[in-house]
């Protein structure tokens, strides 16, 4: 282990291991799969373990173990000292380099995408620029896994909200991912070349919209942290996920869902890291004449749906766990619902 990957790791490792687990009961991951190894603490404790050399990270039973995190944050939340749990376990998957994250690091250096796929063929026949001010980047959950229809829907909406077409971004193999996948497996260098890269890619507009809320993060959140104001970074525009950008033009979809009944659930990207909680629900209330109705946690206390973090990789069958709890409190509440609305992909997809 470098000197800079153990000083990385030394702090929150340690703040973690010698905590009485406040934060246990926050975790959906532990919650859904019922086991003490999964729980923050436990997790973290592995890595404190690992850095001083009493357990290899690389052990079979070590890697399952870090990567069973979603990346919700909900410990984080709940923790006073605000540790970066997710983070820490992040770049020690670097360290413990599964032959999965081996694999995905290698075709994601050859074709910027864990899985070799090209996302601009889905884009075929969709307009298209570099210079176009406003400009849509669907992500690798809306192309890869909903397809042309999903991504047709959310262009007739954005051309709606700005009254005219908004082209979709000129991605192409090599640099077409938010890097998401490579950042969950801590591979920071891999996510670094790639921002570059997709900073050339939307040198020329001033705001791209994301359906992702975790692609909205990379691109604001996480290049801020790795980049800063150097290297190139100074070049990209404003990045915000789709909710956020029709909800400033809400009025032009006032009754398109008139009386439809909705119950919100707040994406972890979205809301518990991007603090957005009131453009989907002010977005919902006017197309549906009505307020949404809220789980019975929402906001910063919603309970994740299992969708991030590589989690389904890991674990298809936890994350379904997580979204099948997360579904079955729908009905709770003094009100029914027709239908449950998010603002995420991988959570709907799940």
């Amino acid at each position: 282990m470098s000197h800079d990957a153990d000083a990385a790791l030394a702090r929150p490792a340690t703040l973690c291991a010698f905590c009485p687990k406040m934060c246990r009961s926050a975790c959906p991951v532990s919650e859904a799969e019922k086991r003490e190894t999964v729980t923050p603490w436990a997790k973290m404790s592995l890595v404190h373990l690992g850095r001083s050399g009493q357990v290899a990270l690389s052990q079979q039973g070590a890697q399952k173990a870090l990567e069973a995190c979603t990346g919700c944050g909900a410990c984080t939340e709940q923790c006073a000292h605000g540790n970066p749990v997710t983070e820490t376990l992040f770049s020690a998957r670097a360290l413990a380099e599964t032959p999965r994250s081996r694999a995905y690091a290698e075709a994601f250096k050859k074709t910027g995408d864990v899985k070799e796929r090209d996302h601009a063929r889905v884009a075929d026949g969709f307009l298209k620029s570099r210079a176009a001010s406003v400009a849509y980047f669907p992500g690798c959950a809306r192309s890869g896994h909903d397809g042309r229809a999903a991504i047709e829907k959310d262009l007739r909406a954005l051309g709606l909200a700005f009254g005219h077409d908004v082209p979709v971004t000129d991605h192409r193999v090599g640099a077409q991912c938010c890097g998401y996948p490579v950042y969950a497996d801590g591979n920071v260098d891999l996510v670094e070349e790639n921002l570059l890269k997709m900073a050339e890619v939307f040198a020329g507009h001033e705001l791209v919209v994301t359906p992702d809320p975790g692609c909205a993060y990379l691109f604001t959140t996480v290049r801020e942290a790795l980049l800063g104001r150097s290297r190139g970074a100074r070049s990209f525009p404003q990045v915000v996920p789709l909710v956020e950008a029709l909800a400033t033009r809400a009025d032009r979809f006032a009754g398109a869902a008139r009386d439809v009944v909705v119950r919100y659930h707040d994406p972890c990207y979205l809301a518990r890291r991007g603090r957005t909680f009131d453009a989907p629900r002010r977005l919902l209330g006017v197309a549906t004449g009505r307020p949404p109705l809220e789980f019975v946690r929402h906001h910063d206390d919603a309970d994740c749906a299992g969708g991030g973090g590589l989690y389904p990789v890991s674990n298809p069958e936890g994350s379904k766990e997580m979204a099948r709890r997360r579904a079955s409190v729908a009905g709770q509440g003094p009100a029914p619902c027709d239908v449950v609305v998010t603002a995420c992909p991988s959570a709907r997809r799940n």
